[in-house]
């Protein structure tokens, strides 16, 4: 957005823009409230009685940053330079369905100089492959882009429909890698349903001393389908530790929501966590499809571990974590990390294939020479 919105240029529909489209404030917002006009006022502005107003000052400074961004990158085009697009799929708190498409060129300019944001399309219904090349398409043109001469790549996540979508088009097709990492972590750490629980305990009460090796489990073909590993290693599959993994974090994630929904038994817990740590922490809850909210978990729940073994005695509740448990939750914090840092290095902005390369590649040995070393200690 900073590439929009001149810091020196202070006028009265830069501004409005900025509040709204950046700061995401709603139109009615200058009209209803005194001190945004009496503020407005001071800097020698009269803001517009009517939310509308506010909305055709936005979308007036839309179509206006639009045609500039169209000059750009037709300027590009003219001296011969190529563009790659990525796109995401992504739903609204409104339950709406959009596709957000980014273009990129190594040759635009400003502060974020490799990227443009063509903005948010709105899908319908069911969103196949074809259906989403016609979006893709269909918002290109807007921008007087043509797929198939002027893009050379498309980035995007692994999903089916995406990989489908990449087989159809005639360009490079690179699948998000950040992506493929979330999808292990959660086939490695996530129970799909109660079903499922049922049957892990039932498996775990026959082997309970089995917890030697970390496996990755499976997933569908709708979620996975796009990722192949060409001469990968062979892996032994402990799938009972798998299955333990999963329950341990589950029981975590049970006691976290037990706090979060009773203000009694969460102020009996922060009342010892200022005991020991001198202020309050609260626990976090994490997301399926943010899977780096499970690593921040985990890791809170170790730091108040003191506490939170206090508070479970004091609500009389009926999940307790042992010690052997408490180490395996260590050992996930500690792997997960190393994850963690792995996609905050694929994600960077100036980040290209090489280095994305390395940082897999860093994950990887740390994680081999953790459970190397974890065989040692066991011997």
């Amino acid at each position: 957005m900073t590439d929009y919105f001149s810091q020196s240029n202070r006028s009265l529909d830069v501004m409005v823009s900025r509040m709204t489209a950046l700061d995401g404030m709603p139109y009615r917002a200058f009209t209803e409230s005194e001190d945004l006009k009496h503020l407005f006022k001071k800097a020698g502005y009269k803001l517009p009685t009517s939310a509308n107003t506010i909305k055709d000052v936005t979308i007036k400074f839309y179509d206006k940053t639009k045609k500039n961004l169209i000059k750009e990158i037709q300027e590009l085009k003219d001296e011969g330079h190529k563009f790659s697009v990525l796109i995401d799929e992504w739903t609204s708190s409104r339950n709406r369905r959009y596709m957000n498409v980014n273009l990129h060129c190594a040759f635009f300019k400003g502060n974020h100089h490799t990227t443009r944001n063509l903005g948010l399309c709105r899908t319908y219904g069911s969103v196949t492959a074809i259906k989403c090349e016609e979006y893709l398409r269909e918002r290109l043109h807007e921008f007087k882009l043509d797929f198939d001469t002027d893009v050379i790549a498309i980035i995007s996540d692994g999903a089916s429909v995406m990989t489908k979508l990449g087989g159809n088009l005639n360009c490079i097709h690179q699948l998000c890698l950040a992506h493929g990492l979330q999808l292990a972590i959660v086939d490695t750490f996530y129970v799909k349903n109660q079903e499922n629980v049922n049957e892990a305990q039932e498996e775990l009460a026959e082997n309970e001393n089995n917890l030697n090796t970390v496996c990755i489990g499976t997933e569908d073909d709708t979620e996975t389908g796009g990722f192949q590993i060409e001469q990968a290693p062979t892996v032994t599959v402990d799938v009972e530790t798998n299955i333990k993994f999963g329950l341990v974090v589950e029981k975590v994630r049970n006691i976290v929501r037990m706090f979060r929904k009773s203000p009694t038994k969460s102020d009996i817990l922060q009342n010892y966590i200022k005991m020991e740590l001198g202020k309050e922490y609260a626990l976090i809850l994490d997301c399926k499809t943010r899977w780096s909210t499970l690593c921040n978990m985990i890791g809170r729940f170790i730091k108040v571990k003191r506490a939170v073994l206090k508070a479970l005695i004091d609500v009389k509740c009926d999940i307790q974590i042992n010690e052997v448990e408490w180490s395996i939750l260590e050992d996930i914090y500690e792997n997960l990390d190393v994850m963690k840092v792995t996609v905050e290095a694929v994600c960077r902005e100036d980040a290209t294939l090489l280095s994305a390369d390395a940082a897999m590649i860093f994950a990887l040995k740390k994680l081999e020479t953790r459970c190397l070393l974890r065989s040692f200690m066991q011997v």
